[in-house]
This record gives C-alpha cells, structure tokens and sequence, in this order.
C-alpha cells in the first residue's frame, strides 16, 4: 500500500495538514475543505506556522471557535487550487515536494474573506504574512 495516498507530492507534515483540514471540516459540517479548514490543517500539522500568524489566532482552539463563529461560502475545488498554488512555488524555488510552508502561502495567495478576517483583526494582511513565509523558504 502506497503511504503517500493522494498527496504523493506531498512532504509528511503537509499531508498531515491535509488530513486534519479535512477532518476539520467534517467536524464542522462543512461539505468541502475550506480556507479556514485549511489554515487549521497547517497550524496543527506544523506548531512553526504559528510564529507568521498573529497571536491571537496561532492556536487550534481559536481557529475553531472563529469558524464556528463565521459565515464563509464553500468553495468546490478549493484544494486543487490551493494544491496547484503550492505546487507553483515548489516549482519556482527548485523543490520535488509541497511543505506545510508551500501550502500556507497557496493559502495566502488565494486570500478570501474569512483568512482577511482573522488578518484585518489582528492589524495585518495577506500581503505582509506572504512575505514573512517567502522570506523562509
């Protein structure tokens, strides 16, 4: 059996991104994985991404009461976009393989209304953050 799964490109941590985005969602009732899903999985899979996201929203718990708080449309397709998105910028830096980093900035790069929410409320915005995690790749 393949251990890779669907996420072949995909380094450990970012495949466990994945996995919690989803369950997030589910736990949520959402029928697709969204950007706050998204930004759960990468917070949890890996405790670093905390240190580019404002303090008041670097912890699971937060994320969660956020959503539950937050009417956000449902994207179809969002994963293959923000997957296509990572994977442009593995391209563009000479890597094989998505990291949790990749996957936030995909995040941050298809900015919507719920991830310039949780900025806008901390004093920040999708530019600044996408600088802070290119400056580290």
């Amino acid at each position: 059996m393949n251990r890779q799964g669907q996420y072949p490109r995909f380094t450990d941590d970012a495949r466990a991104a994945m996995v919690i985005a989803n369950r997030t969602a589910m736990q949520l009732g959402s029928e697709c994985i969204g950007v706050g899903h998204m930004l759960v999985g990468v917070v949890e899979a890996d405790p670093g991404i905390r240190a580019y996201l404002p303090e008041q929203y670097s912890s699971y718990s937060t994320l969660i009461s956020f959503l539950r708080n937050t009417d956000h449309p449902e994207k179809t397709g969002y994963v293959r976009v923000i997957t296509e998105t990572a994977m442009k910028y593995v391209q563009s830096t000479g890597g094989d393989e998505i990291s949790v980093k990749h996957l936030l900035l995909a995040i941050v790069t298809d900015s919507d209304e719920i991830l310039s929410a949780i900025l806008d409320q901390a004093g920040t915005d999708a530019p600044t953050l996408k600088e802070a995690v290119l400056a580290d790749l």
